[in-house]
C-alpha cells in the first residue's frame, strides 16, 4: 500500500511538473493591479487607458542620413507588414479622417482646458475688457481670407478655447512633415510609421512576437538598401514584453541562487546533502502546486504573484528545518515521528492563521491581489 501511494504521488508529481513546463505564462499586465468592483471613477478610467487604443498604438522611427534612403526603407518596411494578423493598421501619413476624429473628440470638451486654474484665470478672461478685446479679435479674423472657416468656428466657440488648446497640442509635439506621402522628422532623417496591434498592448506573448516579426522585416529591408538604417520603436507592447523577459530571468538567477546559498550553508552545518534533499520537499511540492493550480485557476501567473509566492514558500523550509536540527544536533529521547505527532497541532494552526490572513487579501478587488492570495494559500495547504 505505501509502495503503490508512493508511485501515484511521484507520477501526480510528475504530471503537474510537464503541465507547468507547457502552459507557462508569465504575465505583467498592469491593469491586474486596478480594482474590478466597488471602485471609483479615476480607477475605472485608469482600467479603461491600460488597454485604450493609445496603449496599442506603435511608432516607428526608421533612421538613415539620406531622406530618400529612409522613406524607401519606410515604404518597404509598411509593405511587409501589411496583412500581419496582429496589425489592425499601418499608417505613414496623416489622412483627413484623423483630424476630423481629432475635432470630434476635443471640441465638445473644449470648455475643460480653457484653463488649467480655473478660478483664478476664468474670471479675468470672462470679464467685459477681455470680451471685448476678443470681440475684435474675431472681428479681425473675420476679415482675412480664412473667414470661411472661422465664421463657423467662431459661432460655435467665441471664446476661442478649441484654437488654444490646438495651439497647445501642436506646441507640445515635435514638429512633422510630409514628404512623399511620408511623416518625415524636421532633420529629414527620420521617416515615421504609425501602426496599431489588434490584441492588448499587455498581451506580453503576443507583442513579442509582433516585435520580432517586425524586427526581422526591418533587418532584411536594411540588409538590402544598406546605407546605415536603424530602427527604433516605442509601444507599451514592447515594454511588456521586455518586462516579461526580464521577471523570467530575475526568477531563473534568484532561485539558482538563492537554493545555491541555503544548500551550501545547510551543508556547512549539518553536513548532509541528503538532509537537504529531504527538507527541500515541501517548499518545491509547495511552489509546484500553487503553480499548476493557479494555470488552472487564471491561465497565466503574474510576475510578483511568482516571486511574492514563491519567496513565501520558502517559510515551508523552516519546519522540516527544525525538525532535522532538532534530532541530528539535540539527539532527544523521542522518536522523528513522535516530535512530528506532537508538533503537528501546533504548525497546523500556524498554517491556518497565515491562510486566514491572505483570505483578507484574496476577497479585495484587486485581481493580482485574489492571484497572489491563492497561490499562498494552495501552497501553504
Amino acid at each position: 500500500m505505501p509502495r503503490r501511494r508512493g508511485l501515484l504521488l511521484v507520477a501526480l508529481t510528475a504530471a503537474m511538473g510537464a503541465y507547468t513546463a507547457l502552459h507557462i505564462r508569465v504575465g505583467t499586465d498592469i491593469s491586474r493591479f486596478l480594482p474590478t468592483r466597488g471602485s471609483s471613477g479615476l480607477a475605472a478610467l485608469s482600467k479603461q487607458l491600460a488597454d485604450s487604443p493609445l496603449t496599442r498604438t506603435v511608432v516607428v522611427s526608421i533612421a538613415s542620413d539620406e531622406s530618400a534612403v529612409a522613406i524607401a526603407a519606410a515604404r518597404e518596411l509598411a509593405l511587409a507588414l501589411q496583412g500581419h494578423p496582429e496589425i489592425a493598421w499601418i499608417r505613414s501619413e496623416l489622412r483627413e479622417s484623423d483630424l476630423e476624429k481629432l475635432h470630434e473628440l476635443y471640441f465638445p470638451r473644449r470648455l475643460s482646458f480653457l484653463s488649467s486654474q480655473p478660478e483664478r484665470e476664468l474670471p479675468e478672461r470672462l470679464a467685459e475688457p477681455a470680451l471685448r478685446a476678443r470681440a475684435r479679435e474675431l472681428r479681425d479674423s473675420l476679415a482675412s481670407p480664412a473667414s470661411a472657416f472661422l465664421k463657423v468656428l467662431a459661432s460655435a466657440d467665441p471664446l476661442g478655447a478649441f484654437a488654444r488648446l490646438a495651439e497647445g497640442l501642436r506646441a507640445g509635439q515635435p514638429a512633422l512633415r510630409v514628404v512623399d506621402g511620408q511623416l518625415l522628422t524636421p532633420d529629414g532623417r527620420h521617416a515615421i510609421l504609425l501602426l496599431r496591434t489588434r490584441g492588448s498592448a499587455f498581451d506580453s506573448q503576443v507583442q513579442a512576437r509582433l516585435i520580432a516579426d517586425l524586427r526581422a522585416a526591418f533587418a532584411a529591408i536594411a540588409t538590402r538598401l544598406g546605407r546605415g538604417l536603424d530602427l527604433e520603436l516605442s509601444a507599451v507592447g514592447a515594454f511588456a514584453a521586455e518586462a516579461e523577459r526580464s521577471i523570467k530571468a530575475d526568477i531563473v538567477v534568484i532561485a539558482l541562487c538563492s537554493a545555491s546559498g541555503v544548500a551550501l550553508l545547510f551543508v556547512l552545518l549539518v553536513a548532509s546533502l541528503r538532509g537537504f534533499l529531504v527538507v527541500s520537499v515541501p517548499p518545491l511540492a509547495g511552489i509546484l502546486v500553487a503553480t499548476t493550480l493557479s494555470l488552472l485557476v487564471f491561465g497565466e501567473l503574474d510576475g510578483l504573484t511568482m516571486a511574492f509566492g514563491t519567496s513565501l514558500m520558502g517559510i515551508a523550509i523552516d519546519y522540516s528545518n527544525h525538525l532535522l536540527l532538532h534530532h541530528g544536533l539535540a539527539r532527544p529521547a523521542e522518536t522523528p515521528q513522535r516530535t512530528a505527532e506532537r508538533l503537528r497541532p501546533s504548525l497546523v494552526l500556524a498554517a491556518l492563521t497565515t491562510v486566514a490572513s491572505f483570505v483578507g487579501l484574496g476577497i479585495t478587488p484587486f485581481p493580482a491581489f485574489q492571484q497572489m492570495a491563492f497561490f499562498a494559500i494552495t501552497g501553504l495547504l
